[in-house]
């Protein structure tokens, strides 16, 4: 998917036509996704919320799976994923 351009949407953005529960819900409470935090260990992500519009966003969050159902992980363990070349334009 060379020169693929991706959108970022902020807030809740559940209502729309092409919202898709499955992939773009928010990181559930029991995932298996770790990020380090401000002390430098290794923490669980649990995502309690969606922004309001008027937010002024802080972070981000660029998460790659290799599985077709992210968190829920559904593949084959010698499935390989390269990602390469991120930029963001804004």
């Amino acid at each position: 998917m060379n020169d693929t351009v991706f959108q970022i949407t902020y807030g809740n953005f559940t209502k729309r036509s092409n919202y898709d529960a499955k992939t773009m819900g928010l990181i559930p409470e029991v995932s298996e996704v770790y990020v380090k935090n401000s002390k430098n260990k290794m923490v669980s992500l649990t995502e309690t919320g969606w922004g309001k519009k008027e937010d002024t966003p802080t972070h981000l969050i660029l998460y790659f799976t290799s599985s077709y159902q992210g968190v829920d992980y559904v593949g084959s363990p010698e499935t390989v994923f390269w990602v390469d070349n991120i930029e963001f334009i804004y």
